[in-house]
C-alpha cells in the first residue's frame, strides 16, 4: 500500500510538472514569452508577492499610454508596495525602430508613466526607481511584428535592497 501512495504521489507530481510544460510545448519563442506573461497576468497578489514574478507591461507601436489590460496587475504591484516595505525598479524598453535618442526619450516615457499610476494608486514615489534602456536590452533578438511588441515593454522588479546598490 505505501509502495502504491508514493508512486501514485510521484505519477501526479510528474504528471503535473509535464502539463504545465507541455501548455506551452510546440510554441515559438515568441509566442511561449507572450503565453507565459499572459499566464503572470493571472495571479493573485498572494501569488504575485511570493513568486516575485511580475508581467512585464507591453506598449504599442510609439506609445507611452499604458494598455488598459495592465492595469490590474499594477494594481496588484500597487497593493504589494504599500503593504510592505519593498521597493520597485521599473525598467523600460523600446524597439529598434527609431534612433537611440528618441528610443531613450520613449523607454524613459514609460516608465514614467508606469510609476505616475502606481503613485495614483497610494503608492510612495521613493520607492519607485525608473530607467530607460532605450534599444539595449531586447528581449529577444529577431527582427519581426511580434518581437518588435516584446521589445516594447516596461520590466517590472520588486527589490528589498537600499537604491545605492540597485542601480
Amino acid at each position: 500500500m505505501k509502495y502504491i501512495l508514493i508512486s501514485a504521489l510521484f505519477l501526479t507530481l510528474f504528471t503535473g510538472g509535464c502539463a504545465t510544460q507541455d501548455k506551452y510545448e510546440g510554441m515559438s519563442q515568441i509566442d511561449k514569452i507572450i503565453a507565459q506573461n499572459e499566464d503572470l497576468k493571472q495571479q493573485s497578489v498572494e501569488q504575485m508577492w511570493t513568486s516575485r514574478q511580475i508581467p512585464f507591461v507591453m506598449f504599442e507601436f510609439d506609445s507611452t499610454k499604458i494598455p488598459t489590460d495592465y492595469y490590474e496587475t499594477l494594481d496588484k504591484v500597487g497593493e504589494i508596495l504599500t503593504n510592505k516595505k519593498i521597493k520597485l525598479s521599473v525598467e523600460g524598453n523600446a524597439d529598434m525602430v527609431s534612433s537611440n535618442k528618441y528610443n531613450d526619450w520613449l523607454s524613459n516615457k514609460r516608465t514614467a508613466a508606469i510609476k505616475s499610476y502606481l503613485v495614483s494608486k497610494g503608492v510612495h514615489p521613493d520607492s519607485i526607481q525608473t530607467y530607460g534602456n532605450g534599444k539595449r536590452k531586447p528581449l529577444v533578438n529577431y527582427n519581426t511584428v511580434k518581437a518588435r511588441q516584446l521589445n516594447r515593454r516596461v520590466d517590472l522588479i520588486f527589490s528589498k535592497r537600499h537604491w545605492n546598490s540597485v542601480f
